[in-house]
C-alpha cells in the first residue's frame, strides 16, 4: 500500500479538528520546503554575485576541516 493510500485511510478516521491540525502541519511542510529551496539557491548565487569576496589564494576546505560537535 502506498503512503498516499495509507494516509487517505487514516485521514478518513479523523474528526474535523484533527484534520485541521494535519492540514496546518502539511502547509508548514510545504512552506519549509519552499524556504529551504530559496535559501539553498541564495547560497549558490552568493559566490558568483560577490566575486571580490574571496581571494585567489582562498584554501579549499574539506570535511576534515570541520570540528567535531562539543556536547556539554
Amino acid at each position: 500500500m502506498s503512503a498516499r493510500e495509507t494516509l487517505d485511510k487514516v485521514l478518513a478516521t479523523l474528526p474535523e479538528p484533527q484534520l485541521n491540525e494535519v492540514l496546518d502541519f502539511v502547509q508548514y511542510l510545504r512552506w519549509s520546503n519552499e524556504i529551504e529551496e530559496k535559501e539553498r539557491q541564495a547560497w549558490l548565487n552568493f559566490g558568483p554575485e560577490h566575486p571580490g569576496m574571496y581571494s585567489a589564494n582562498e584554501p579549499e576546505y574539506t570535511v576534515a576541516n570541520l570540528k567535531p560537535e562539543q556536547h556539554s
